[in-house]
């Protein structure tokens, strides 16, 4: 994960406060996403008789 930090200007602090929010809102979505993603596969995993995992 990357952040990135504006530390030249003190000014731009909230700035970069508001950044952080979103970057954290967005690995979120993402977070989201991939165990959508994963639940899809271990549905589709479980339904499928072929699929053997030991």
């Amino acid at each position: 994960m990357i952040h990135y930090h504006n530390i030249g200007d003190s000014s731009d602090k909230t700035n970069v406060q508001k950044h952080h929010e979103e970057a954290e809102e967005k690995s979120n979505e993402l977070q989201r996403d991939w165990i959508r993603v994963i639940m899809v596969m271990t549905d589709v995993v479980n339904s499928n008789s072929e699929w053997q995992f030991d």
